[in-house]
């Protein structure tokens, strides 16, 4: 497969996988023992926000990748994500963080009210440092209670960070929602 093969994530993900006679593995919860958000709760988020959002864009795109992707199109995948998020929020603070580069966050997790993580040629079943990163990273969102969306390689980050399962897929590539 070359540099942007789909993955899945399980057999729930296709169709074509769910019509194969083995037997889907049981379900677990992603996060045993993490009790969820009562409605109406203290969470701060569950209030209306009054104040411009504050987010931060987590690009996975190394060095390489992100300079070969702006030759292309002009932009990295994460300026991309800033661009197309302040089309839809004027307002909001953007912070843009590079998990398997040096440096620190901008500010503390918490400070944030979501955080996405970008797509990129990242495979997460290969052993390197910017895939190493890039989920301890995703852990470091979970654990501290954040919003967070990833797409793509951002997506499959995610899944390995929680615990679950990302695989080559044996029937090529397949696009499916999540």
């Amino acid at each position: 497969g070359g540099p942007h093969e789909h993955l899945f994530m399980g057999p729930e993900a296709s169709p074509r996988a769910a019509s194969r006679s083995a037997p889907a593995p049981a379900a677990s919860p992603p996060f045993e023992g993490v009790e969820p958000p009562k409605p109406g709760g203290p969470d701060a988020r569950d209030q209306p926000l009054t104040r411009p959002l504050n987010l931060l864009i987590a690009e996975s795109e190394p060095e390489e990748a992100r300079d070969a992707r702006r030759g292309a199109t002009g932009r990295s995948s994460g300026e991309t994500y800033i661009e197309t998020l302040r089309a839809l929020r004027p307002d909001a603070r953007f912070d843009l963080y590079r998990p398997q580069e040096p440096g620190d966050l901008p500010q503390a997790l918490d400070a944030y009210d979501g955080v996405f993580l970008s797509g990129s040629p990242l495979h997460i079943y290969h052993d390197n440092h910017a895939v190493r990163a890039n989920v301890d990273f995703m852990r470091a969102v979970f654990d501290s209670g954040v919003p967070s969306f990833g797409s793509c390689a951002g997506l499959h980050i995610a899944v390995a960070a929680a615990g679950g399962t990302v695989r080559r897929n044996p029937d090529g590539h397949e696009v499916g929602l999540a």
